[in-house]
């Protein structure tokens, strides 16, 4: 059992493609861990919005607000 910084009720989470990392969305934050140790790898600040998917190569994020634009995050920053 790892232990991930989940900090609510309200937060989401989505696995890379690869399975190798963990995206936690809490707060208007995503974070990225990785999944074998829980370690926090890169924080994106002020990723709001509905709607997040991985890249197919798991090195970029996509987020979007339900009426606004859509953003693009690096992963590994």
């Amino acid at each position: 059992t790892i232990q991930l910084p989940f900090g609510g009720n309200q937060g989401q989470f989505w696995w890379s493609p690869d399975s190798t990392m963990i995206a936690l969305r809490d707060k208007g934050d995503i974070q990225i861990c990785e999944a074998a140790t829980g370690k926090v790898r890169a924080t994106i600040k002020g990723a709001l919005g509905h709607s997040f998917s991985w890249s197919p190569d798991g090195t970029r994020i996509l987020n979007s607000l339900a009426n606004g634009p859509a953003r693009l995050w690096d992963a590994r920053t």
